[in-house]
């Protein structure tokens, strides 16, 4: 009797201990999963402190000067969407961006947006380098290289072409678009250029031929998506960008803090 006491006994405890196990076991997953939690809330905070970033007022602070050589500033102006400044900074003997040129500037007729499309006469926000240098004129000396524009230069526009945001000659390829620059014709504007890498996909539909240029002769208010300046500072831009040259482009001087 007092064996099969024992025998129970010891059933007993060891049931317990099982038992014990099984709920440290269930409330050890509890803790984890606050854990888990935590860090997602974590993320989400730091991703809210990324989305109200400030501008400190320094391009230097910007992600877009880290590796740039040159850093082209465009802001648009909120009161007149096609009006705004362009300035240039370039790196002082220190390696810090300094402010060499600020002049008035003039971007797309309904002003500057982060979601381009062809055809609505906005310039895309954002962080380009210049792919090329051209110009009606002679080539003024660029380090980037250099295309003096020619009869039957094209710069396509029209999505369903093969040639969609690409320059070409209609005596090297077969003309398959219903819509394009001629570029010969395009003066003074095309003067001096330098081409954005914007789209550099060819995407149909999202928006071609974005380019630093001079202004118009006449109704110099909004272009049909590029930027433009005076000549004789487009000429000191085209003449100095180099491969890491970068242009942000943004609607007001606050959306810096993105780039």
């Amino acid at each position: 009797m007092k064996m099969r006491y024992r025998v129970m006994v010891a059933a007993a405890v060891l049931s317990a201990l099982f038992q014990g196990t099984a709920i440290a076991a269930g409330t050890a997953y509890g803790p984890a999963s606050e854990i888990e939690q935590a860090q997602r809330e974590k993320e989400a905070a730091g991703e809210t402190a990324l989305q109200t970033k400030t501008y400190t007022g320094d391009v230097n602070d910007l992600q877009a000067a880290r590796e740039a050589t040159q850093l082209i500033v465009v802001v648009g102006n909120p009161a007149d969407p096609a009006q705004g400044t362009l300035s240039w900074y370039k790196r002082d003997e220190n390696g810090r961006l300094v402010q060499v040129l600020s002049v008035p500037a003039v971007s797309g007729m309904y002003g500057i947006t982060e979601n381009k499309a062809e055809g609505d006469k906005k310039t895309p926000a954002g962080v380009y380098s210049f792919t090329m240098a051209f110009g009606l004129k002679e080539n003024p000396g660029t380090i980037l290289p250099y295309h003096q524009i020619v009869e039957g230069d094209y710069y396509v526009d029209d999505s369903a072409s093969r040639y969609y945001n690409q320059l070409v000659n209609v005596s090297q390829v077969q003309k398959d678009w219903n819509s394009a620059e001629d570029l010969i014709h395009q003066v003074p504007h095309y003067n001096y250029g330098l081409v954005l890498n914007y789209n550099p996909e060819c995407t149909p539909g999202k928006g071609s031929a974005i380019f630093l240029h001079c202004p118009k002769a006449s109704n110099n208010t909004g272009t049909s998506g590029c930027i433009s300046i005076p000549e004789e500072y487009m000429r000191q831009i085209a003449c100095q960008a180099d491969e890491g040259t970068r242009i942000v482009v943004v609607q007001q001087e606050s959306d810096l803090a993105a780039y």
